[in-house]
């Protein structure tokens, strides 16, 4: 049986934690076998079955991971967010906590527009923090279409896909 379909049939189960207690590791093999369509799920389950629930400690652990890793992680937790309520919902819930680590981890992967794009949001944030909890999603309107616009036709998935391939090595256990 190949690596994927183990993975697959880990993933299967509607028990999570049998998944995680499997303890499958992240292969350049896994990697290569794992379709397109797929791999940005795994390598984020994989990366967030290994954190625990307390955001202090994910952010202390989060930033200790190598700079591909940390990346990617923050990257789709950022386009999670902004994808589901706008920038406004990345800031208000716990993912926040990386907004000042994203410009620069887009940049590393080469999403230079988003990069742009969630600076500006970011500035926005730090200076309305005071209304934030009037107006969490009013003020980002605009930033967050724009980010929207940017990844119409999953550009920002592309950009992941193509990054974890190209550097599987940094993403193996």
């Amino acid at each position: 049986m190949s690596i994927l379909k183990t993975f697959s049939s880990l993933f299967s189960r509607a028990d999570k934690n049998v998944a995680a207690s499997s303890k499958v590791s992240l292969t350049a093999e896994l990697i290569d076998e794992t379709d397109d369509t797929h791999l940005l799920q795994l390598v984020f389950d994989l990366l967030f079955d290994g954190l625990p629930n307390r955001i202090k400690k994910e952010y202390e652990i989060v930033m200790n991971w190598n700079e591909y890793k940390r990346s990617f992680f923050m990257i789709t937790l950022l386009q999670g967010e902004v994808d589901n309520g706008g920038y406004g919902q990345f800031y208000f819930n716990s993912s926040g906590i990386y907004y000042k680590h994203l410009p620069a981890a887009l940049k590393f992967v080469g999403a230079f527009d988003f990069a742009h794009v969630t600076e500006k949001a970011n500035q926005l944030f730090e200076k309305n923090r005071s209304l934030f909890v009037k107006f969490p999603n009013e003020l980002y309107d605009d930033l967050s279409d724009q980010f929207y616009d940017l990844d119409g036709k999953g550009k920002l998935d592309q950009l992941k896909i193509d990054f974890i391939r190209k550097h599987k090595n940094e993403f193996v256990s």
